[in-house]
């Protein structure tokens, strides 16, 4: 119903079903849309915006191969300058989702702490690296990390969780 030369409210439509699409957990038709958004409107200012719903609904919808197979672009193309960093994070959530893959999960994993260690995202990343410690046994390295967590982001799950672990550390 909206005229072809009205862009704008178009692209705003189409965010509008991407929304409820994911507000009613139906994430395939979500990450549809938004991929639907990025191919049809890449010049537009919000293409980035639609290309990192994409991968967040792919995220929603536990395909890893697929975020994996595509993600490097997106991270690479300017568009999604502003969502580098959960981009970033998505390549990282669905590399943990695979077999064999800890040369690059570390490698991706230092990056995103080193720069962006102060932002709350990184909370479940510290995390599972200090369980991958306790893993190899490096209980002080360990323990070091999960009171980093708590110290850095106190309100997370992550910190909830950290503190439990230490709690059970402490008595090694």
């Amino acid at each position: 119903c909206i005229s072809d030369d009205k862009i704008d409210e178009r692209i705003a439509l189409q965010f509008d079903i991407v929304q409820i699409w994911l507000d009613s957990e139906n994430f395939t038709l979500a990450a549809g849309e938004a991929k639907a958004i990025a191919d049809n409107f890449g010049d537009h200012k919000r293409a980035g915006n639609a290309i990192w719903l994409h991968f967040y609904a792919l995220s929603r919808t536990n395909n890893a191969d697929t975020i994996l197979a595509n993600v490097d672009a997106a991270i690479s193309d300017p568009r999604c300058s502003d969502y580098r960093a959960k981009l970033m994070y998505m390549k990282w959530w669905a590399l943990r989702r695979q077999k064999d893959k800890t040369a690059p999960i570390a490698a991706l994993e230092h990056q995103l702490i080193t720069d962006y260690g102060d932002d709350v995202m990184v909370a479940p990343i510290m995390l599972s690296r200090a369980t991958d410690l306790l893993a190899g046994q490096d209980y002080a390295g360990a323990y070091a990390l999960l009171d980093q967590v708590q110290e850095k982001f106190p309100s997370t799950s992550a910190a909830k969780q950290a503190k439990k672990m230490a709690e059970k550390l402490k008595f090694r």
